[in-house]
């Protein structure tokens, strides 16, 4: 059984999968593409990010990429989160979601619950 966080953030990725694919992106990228559009549900984004969205976009941006630098490295549906390097002109933090091979590991998927931090 998953908890709430891991389905919320499951829809989030699925979402990004879906209209980005897997290559590299800014946050700022992710929230024009994703969240901004009229097209995202509210099921789609995480409860976490619901505060930071309502005080604005540099609060949402904030918050998104702390969110994804915590969660780095795991493994959503088959498709893991990973820090693409830096944008050459911008000098922010990319990220990407690349295709996992199926191992006979378990795949992570579990997220541990995130404390809102005031921005």
């Amino acid at each position: 059984m998953q908890d709430d966080v891991t389905t919320q953030w499951k829809a989030f990725f699925a979402a990004w999968r879906e209209t980005i694919g897997d290559q590299p992106v800014t946050v700022d990228d992710l929230i024009q593409r994703i969240i901004a559009p009229e097209s995202m549900t509210e099921n789609m984004l995480p409860d976490c990010l619901a505060v930071p969205r309502e005080k604005g976009l540099s609060s949402l941006k904030r918050s998104l990429g702390r969110y994804l630098s915590h969660l780095t490295g795991r493994i959503f549906e088959g498709y893991k989160l990973m820090d693409a390097g830096k944008h050459t002109y911008h000098r922010v933090r990319m990220w990407k979601l690349a295709p996992q091979e199926h191992e006979h590991n378990e795949t992570h998927t579990k997220v541990e619950d995130f404390e809102y931090v005031e921005v």
